[in-house]
């Protein structure tokens, strides 16, 4: 593997990171906006989403160089592990809030969310990385 390759990988997973920031923060700014700990909250809302999308996603082959800059294929792989890590994430959110109860809006709003923010950036990484390589 090139450095390239391993300098995309990267740049990749730190792009869904901040998907998951940005999820975490825009939930708890709607929810919670006058909670004190900031950090605290996002780390909390941020963790199951993150865990389980990276557990899910690298066997699935998300973040393979030669998934990463093919923008249909990225796009589908992306995807696929988020069908799969979603439910999963929302699953272990639940039990680590100590919450038996998963609401219908916050499951297909938290599906459709990350699925739109995870697939906007893999595809554009993808679409972008084509455009920059020597042909």
């Amino acid at each position: 593997m090139t450095i390239s390759n391993h300098r995309s990988i990267l740049i990749v997973a730190a792009g869904d990171v901040l998907v998951f920031l940005i999820f975490a923060f825009g939930g708890r700014e709607t929810h919670e906006p006058d909670s004190a700990s900031l950090i605290g909250d996002l780390i909390r809302i941020m963790i199951p989403f993150v865990v389980t999308w990276f557990v899910v996603a690298i066997p699935i082959g998300v973040l393979r160089p030669d998934v990463l800059h093919q923008p249909r294929r990225a796009s589908a792989q992306t995807l696929i592990a988020w069908l799969i890590a979603g439910p999963l994430a929302i699953l272990l959110r639940s039990l680590l809030l100590g919450s038996g109860v998963i609401l219908v809006p916050f499951f297909i709003v938290t599906m459709g969310l990350n699925a739109a923010l995870l697939l906007v950036w893999h595809g554009t990484y993808a679409w972008w990385s084509t455009r920059r390589s020597p042909a």
